[in-house]
């Protein structure tokens, strides 16, 4: 199948793997980057970065965890007026919805994936990418 909804318990697993299967890129948008401790997808796009995937992350909000990420090689876009929560995945797989793709997501968050390049390219262009 190629659309799914999810909740924020079950958006994880299928999201790792289709983080751990990307190719070319991968650019996420979410708010913010805050967190306690280091949740496993910035393990997962570390290993893809190293794998020679490009790794991108817009942002809304500044002041947390941006030079460490940039250290590892990610790209980081500041865009204060954004406030969309998406991933798109090599051009072809794209997430949208109100889960925190790199943090806590609230307990009633949701997302659909679709596995359509349309979709995908719908995303990067609300996005300013394409």
């Amino acid at each position: 199948t190629t659309e799914t909804i999810f909740d924020a318990t079950t958006f994880e697993r299928p999201f790792h793997e289709d983080v751990s299967k990307a190719r070319h890129s991968i650019i996420i948008s979410t708010i913010r980057l805050r967190w306690h401790r280091t949740p496993k997808i910035i393990e997962l796009l570390a290993a893809s970065s190293l794998r020679g995937v490009s790794i991108t992350i817009i942002i809304s909000e500044t002041g947390h965890h941006e030079p460490e990420l940039q250290a590892m090689g990610f790209r980081i876009l500041h865009r204060p007026t954004y406030k969309m929560q998406c991933a798109v995945i090599d051009q072809r797989i794209g997430w949208y919805g109100s889960v925190n793709f790199v943090g806590h997501s609230l307990a009633d968050a949701s997302v659909i994936r679709m596995a359509t390049p349309e979709f995908a390219s719908t995303l990067l262009d609300a996005l300013g990418i394409l």
